[in-house]
């Protein structure tokens, strides 16, 4: 730090006794009788700025400090497992986890607490729901009809985030994170024979090239909703060549909600597919059915990984 003059006022660093510039302090060069220059001077004591400062204005504007005795803003980590009501003091980071039963975790009132944070996260690998209301308020996120809601549900998936911040009146919901969705890939390990004619015929799915979340059975051929919200879907039929006569009309449909019809031309190298996006609730299934309207039973799928499919996976929490 070099000398500088300001308003023909000649000033330099101030050394102290260790002989290094001593940082916030000053020479002014002049008599400390000069009474004008002194009452000047900036003052030593560097907080004197902040005194009318509170933490909660500090916070987010100036960074946390590392270390014994250093200031920290809204950092503190806490775990719940069970049923809550968290407190003021537990405003920073709240880890989530439920094992077995779904419980609830209750926000303070917004009311006078404007600035208030807490970031949620969860930690266990599994589907268990922790549903978060509050004394006061309610919740503001973007939801299917744009209104508030007195509890807060999308904290489900593993890895799940969310950030809530009281605005004085209400928690805004802001930074939502999905965390890891559940999905899958399956399909056949040996053609499927002998498809039955004008009748719906689940497809007899064994083999998954991924499952996240563990949500298909093999044995049922059914992928199993574990969170609320919108799946998208695609099915894909393969059928061996000449399985399929010509002039034949065939439904690929992704039960409940998906169907598509097709129409041979030929009886050879004939396939189907049907896709679409739709809400699901809990526990609802989902799976592949094909249907045949012709007059034989010698329709056969033909197995293969990148052949007879059927793929899902959330998109949207509700």
């Amino acid at each position: 730090m070099g000398s500088k003059t300001l308003n023909d006022i000649f000033y330099k660093p101030d050394i102290g006794a260790s002989g290094a510039v001593e940082k916030g302090k000053f020479d002014d060069g002049l008599d400390v009788a000069d009474g004008f220059i002194e009452s000047n001077k900036p003052v030593n004591n560097k907080l004197s700025a902040f005194a009318v400062t509170t933490s909660e204005e500090l916070a987010g504007k100036i960074s946390d400090e590392m270390g014994a005795g250093k200031l920290r803003f809204d950092t503190s980590v806490t775990a719940k497992t069970a049923i809550a009501t968290l407190n003021v003091n537990e405003a920073g980071i709240i880890l989530v986890s439920c094992a077995v039963t779904p419980y609830t975790i209750t926000l303070p009132t917004p009311i006078g607490n404007t600035g208030l944070k807490y970031k949620i996260k969860k930690t266990d690998y599994n589907y268990n729901l922790i549903t978060f209301t509050t004394v006061a308020g309610q919740f503001d996120f973007v939801n299917d009809d744009g209104t508030l809601k007195d509890t807060y549900t999308r904290v489900n998936t593993p890895g799940a985030e969310v950030v809530f911040v009281a605005d004085g009146a209400n928690w805004q919901v802001i930074d939502e994170v999905m965390g890891q969705v559940p999905e899958c890939r399956v399909s056949l390990s040996t053609n499927q024979l002998n498809i039955a004619h004008r009748t719906y015929t689940t497809v007899l799915f064994d083999t998954e090239s991924y499952d996240i979340g563990s949500n298909f059975n093999t044995t049922t051929h059914k992928f199993i909703v574990p969170v609320a919200g919108k799946y998208e879907c695609i099915g894909k039929l393969d059928w061996v060549n000449r399985s399929i006569p010509a002039d034949t009309e065939v439904a690929t449909y992704i039960y409940p909600f998906f169907k598509n019809w097709q129409h041979s031309s030929t009886d050879m190298f004939f396939g189907g597919m049907a896709m679409g996006i739709s809400s699901f609730a809990v526990d609802d299934e989902i799976y592949l059915q094909t249907y045949t309207n012709q007059d034989t039973d010698t329709a056969d799928l033909y197995a293969a990984a990148d052949a007879t499919q059927l793929i899902i996976r959330l998109i949207s929490k509700d």
